[in-house]
């Protein structure tokens, strides 16, 4: 078969489709991996995984419809002349652009993999008449992408009710997958070190406010004069997202000495696998967060707020904590509460490889998303 993947980002594919394009191209398919930013190592990365790399204009995070009217033009023309059997789109705007050209391009099996709703459909607090605007486009291009495909994934159980109200009726049933799979041996569990010189809580995100960066910061703020010896450490690298949050500001709090801002760091497992616990402060509406697989496949303990994706994958009390959103010192007493009580954290952690194990292996995950693409 010939299959194309659809993303906005080289270093996702890599990142998070690489374990899955590495298992279609074991099973003998010829895989075509499209995003918008290739460079020289991630073109060889891509080939390394026994792939072929392509560039398409996509304007990941801006709203200029003729930009993204010449991304829908390119891909038609991309999946019409590579005769694509099958083709599998990821994030927001691939989805709502790759499964219309997929049509247009005759191909017979379009799977849309949506990874959270976001921030457009994050409900609490006044909407403006602006976002009310863009969410009301949002979900017409939305419907019109999902009736489109021949099988949609979501991640967790509200975004499934979501966007089956968005489609309608008609198109195929909307399924959900627990995340997006995790790699159980790379993310191999760390024992905990009796030797660990001090607590270490890590925040790897996206440097944006819908993260909670800020409320991670504040909770820090709170807690250092009484635990002067705790690390908070933000791993993520600057963005440019309209909600990015500025070097000064990252800069300013590592000198100050609130938190550590260490940028973006490729592979976790050595800062994760050194902390107490995960912290994801989150008010974005999330899928189903990567990093809080990464934490429980290491065996770390979680905490997490009270929002879509996040309460999926974290069990209150058993691997984790959950929190409300925006709310620092109910944050920072709940990482407060490992401080005191590590022999609980590990517990969590322990607790939560074995949610791990149980229910989001990645070769699980591929397999469905293979099946869905007629492949597997």
């Amino acid at each position: 078969m010939q299959i194309a993947i659809v993303g906005n980002q080289a270093r996702s594919a890599i990142n998070f489709r690489g374990p899955l394009i590495r298992y279609l191209v074991e099973l003998g398919h010829s895989v075509l991996v499209l995003a918008p930013d290739f460079d020289v190592d991630t073109r060889k990365q891509i080939a390394a995984l026994g792939a072929v790399a392509a560039d398409y204009d996509l304007d990941r995070t801006g709203s200029n419809p003729f930009k993204d009217l010449m991304a829908l033009y390119q891909l038609c023309r991309i999946l019409r002349q590579g005769r694509f059997d099958a083709v599998l789109a990821y994030f927001a705007k691939p989805v709502i652009y790759a499964m219309p050209a997929s049509v247009m391009g005759g191909v017979a099996r379009r799977v849309a993999l949506i990874e959270g709703a976001g921030l457009i459909f994050t409900e609490g607090g006044a909407v403006s008449a602006k976002r009310r605007f863009i969410r009301a486009v949002m979900a017409l291009m939305y419907r019109v992408a999902l009736k489109s495909s021949t099988a949609t994934f979501v991640l967790n159980q509200d975004d499934r009710r979501l966007f089956e109200k968005i489609k309608g009726k008609r198109g195929a049933p909307i399924a959900c997958l627990p995340g997006i799979g995790i790699d159980l041996d790379f993310y191999g569990q760390v024992e905990p070190s009796k030797s660990r010189p001090c607590p270490m809580f890590c925040l790897p995100a996206r440097m944006i406010e819908e993260k909670g960066v800020r409320f991670f910061v504040e909770a820090a703020g709170l807690l250092r004069k009484k635990y002067p010896q705790v690390r908070f450490v933000l791993l993520g690298g600057l963005e440019e997202s309209p909600s990015a949050i500025p070097e000064a500001d990252l800069a300013g709090w590592a000198q100050e000495g609130i938190v550590e801002w260490v940028g973006y760091v490729p592979d976790i497992r050595g800062l994760l696998g050194n902390s107490l616990a995960l912290v994801l402060p989150t008010y974005y509406r999330e899928g189903l967060p990567r990093s809080i697989l990464e934490a429980m496949s290491l065996g770390r303990a979680v905490i997490a707020t009270d929002v879509p994706g996040c309460r999926d994958a974290v069990e209150d009390g058993v691997t984790g904590q959950i929190v409300p959103p925006k709310d620092a010192s109910r944050l920072a007493a709940a990482i407060e509460r490992y401080i005191c009580q590590p022999a609980l954290a590990e517990a969590h952690g322990k607790q939560g490889r074995l949610r791990a194990e149980k229910l989001y292996d990645v070769d699980d995950v591929n397999k469905r998303i293979a099946q869905a693409l007629g492949a597997g």
